[in-house]
């Protein structure tokens, strides 16, 4: 278990995370690997229909 499950709906396991990271960076997919992830809710005062939730996900890659 990767820690990022309890976002339910906007889960996004470590692979599909590795893709996004390599994207921003601009390299290969196989050469991201996730070391570590957390996350915060963002403290949102409006009720928001159109998205699972508001999350700040941050963590270590190499």
């Amino acid at each position: 278990m990767d820690g990022r499950s309890e976002l339910g709906p906007v889960h996004v396991p470590d692979s599909e995370l590795a893709s996004i990271v390599a994207r921003w960076l601009g390299v290969c997919r196989e050469e991201v690997s996730i070391l570590g992830s957390r996350w915060d809710v963002v403290d949102y005062d409006l009720q928001a229909i159109t998205t699972a939730g508001r999350y700040w996900v941050s963590g270590t890659a190499h």
